[in-house]
């Protein structure tokens, strides 16, 4: 287009060409980075995420266990089974008939199947007044004189209604001319509110409630 025209002319054209696509190009940038900030501010600020842990029971021992264990007597816990759509980071609540939901933002602070292990540990050695409850492994020590499997079911629950525990366990007691006790536990604890503290607290006491029927039946076995 500019042929023809002579020197100067054709580098102001030239000149005021660049000018353009400069132009053009700083255009395109500013227009970018309008997008980038309009995404970022339709985000908001990032969810925080609430870690929570399962904690042993409080008070006191059950009166019926007070003198029935002998004082050398050595209990395990252990394994326990939980189903992998339990054991995971995210805790598990329910919402509606066959519908389970995973919190990304309410999480377990351990590993749960270890964490219920311990608390029914803990649990019973304030039940039995004994510091000889082991939870799974035991290793280093001695094979425990009672053993307790557990293989649960159900450990769910809905916001601000109720949680739920459901356990089909096992107990072999000192005594080789008794077979192993095995029995179904079904438990259910009302959750005050719908905010995940609640739940959680819902949660410690069923397993202090397991907690106490095994501790009736470790002293009865024990007889």
């Amino acid at each position: 287009m500019i042929e023809g025209l002579n020197g100067p002319v054709k580098r102001l054209l030239a000149k005021r060409s660049k000018i353009v696509l400069s132009r053009r190009k700083h255009t395109v940038w500013l227009a970018a980075g309008i997008i980038l900030l309009g995404s970022l501010g339709c985000r908001g600020p990032s969810t925080p995420v609430h870690f929570y842990a399962l904690a042993p029971m409080a008070g006191n021992p059950l009166q019926q266990t007070d003198s029935a264990i002998p004082k050398d007597l050595l209990v395990g816990v252990g394994p326990i089974e939980l189903p992998e759509i339990y054991n995971r980071p995210q805790i598990v609540t329910t919402s509606g008939q066959n519908r389970l939901t995973l919190s990304e933002y309410h999480r377990w602070a351990g590993v749960l199947q270890e964490e219920i292990s311990t608390v029914l540990a803990e649990n019973l050695s304030v039940l039995l007044q004994s510091e000889r409850v082991v939870s799974f492994p035991w290793d280093g020590i001695s094979d425990p004189d009672i053993r307790i499997f557990v293989r649960v079911h159900r450990f769910e629950g809905t916001l601000g209604q109720k949680a739920v525990f459901a356990a089909t366990w096992s107990m072999r007691g000192p005594r080789s001319d008794r077979p192993p006790v095995v029995k179904k536990t079904f438990l259910e604890e009302p959750v005050d509110d719908a905010a995940y503290p609640a739940y959680i607290a819902a949660q410690n006491r069923l397993l202090a409630a397991f907690a106490q029927e095994l501790a009736l039946e470790i002293a009865t076995n024990v007889r």
